[in-house]
């Protein structure tokens, strides 16, 4: 059996949750009055939202250029839809 233990300096517990969690955060979208709505769990820190026309090889990812901001227990980024297709991933950069 072996035991790990890991000393995170950090300023809050769901920083130090995130940074232990190799689990991706799972991210949610809604369609509300022609906009899109894409929420995340706040304790998902370091997360940035990206965007990309295509899934062809290569896909080429880029931050969507909105900052995210918390809204209760969640990340938050409110987007206009585009007329051209888009698909969307939550990574840390």
């Amino acid at each position: 059996m072996q035991l790990r233990l890991f000393v995170v300096p950090v300023k809050n517990m769901a920083q130090a949750e995130a940074e232990m969690n190799p689990v991706a955060p799972r991210l949610e979208a809604s369609l509300a009055k022609g906009l899109i709505e894409f929420t995340w769990p706040v304790s998902a820190v370091g997360y940035e939202l990206q965007a990309t026309p295509s899934l062809a090889t290569p896909s080429i990812w880029q931050p969507v250029g909105v900052i995210p901001a918390t809204f209760g227990n969640r990340w938050r980024v409110v987007l206009n839809p585009s007329m051209e297709a888009q698909y969307f991933r939550l990574v840390r950069p």
